[in-house]
């Protein structure tokens, strides 16, 4: 089962939940299109979407999956998987922070300095670890409390994060998963991706709706950037 199916039968699962943990105003909200990204939320075979996206480092990775509202890819949710940590996590010497981003210019990536909050979804249990709670940060002191005897590559295996990106209207195109020292909040280490959903095929992304290039600092993050082929079976390969 791959990431992206795997995905979808979580919020299926976990959708009466999230209504519970989150109250009416944080709910997701299905939405036709996304304003930022310039993307239909269906794919067609011309301009096939890329609904999941990852980003690695040497010794930190996450993937993402975009989350189905309905019959559409809802802006504000997002699923995200940590895929590997560095040793200073466990250790709890450092600890994480997601931000959302959006191109201020050509050249330039701004981050919200809102953290994104998140609620963790246990895929063992099928519920939402400690009631739905939502978290700003993410401490192996507090992932660890909440199943006993865990070690942290189990826990990130057994654990899917629900992002509340509250981004309706699709004003953010990046996600940076930001590694800060628990001493003294100095940044360690931060590596960023596209939100999904997004064009496949970077020749597409690269032109935005409006019939304008789309930023060079987003065209450089797509990570199809380079390849040439199937883009339907490429992006599916996001999701593995």
């Amino acid at each position: 089962m791959n990431l992206q199916t795997q995905l979808r039968i979580v919020i299926t699962l976990s959708f009466v939940a999230l209504l519970s943990a989150c109250g009416a105003s944080n709910t997701p909200n299905a939405s036709s299109d996304f304003a930022s990204t310039g993307t239909s939320t269906t794919s067609s075979v011309s301009k096939p979407l890329a609904t999941c996206n990852k980003a690695a480092s040497s010794d930190f990775a996450f993937k993402l999956a975009a989350q189905l509202s309905g019959l559409f890819y809802d802006p504000s949710w997002m699923n995200l998987y940590l895929t590997a940590l560095p040793s200073s996590f466990e250790a709890q010497s450092t600890y994480i922070i997601f931000f959302k981003g959006q191109a201020t210019s050509d050249s330039v990536l701004t981050y919200n300095t809102t953290p994104v909050p998140f609620a963790m979804w246990d895929t063992q249990t099928n519920s939402y670890l400690n009631g739905g709670q939502f978290y700003n940060s993410l401490k192996w002191s507090d992932a660890a409390s909440l199943i006993s005897g865990i070690s942290a590559s189990a826990f990130m295996s057994r654990v899917i994060f629900v992002l509340n990106l509250q981004d309706p209207s699709s004003a953010y195109q990046t996600l940076s998963a930001s590694i800060f020292n628990i001493s003294n909040n100095s940044g360690v280490e931060g590596i960023q991706a596209l939100l999904p959903t997004f064009y496949a095929n970077p020749a597409d992304y690269a032109v935005k709706p409006t019939g304008f290039t789309r930023e060079t600092v987003l065209q450089n993050l797509h990570p199809l950037k380079g390849q040439s082929g199937d883009f339907a079976s490429l992006a599916s390969s996001l999701c593995q």
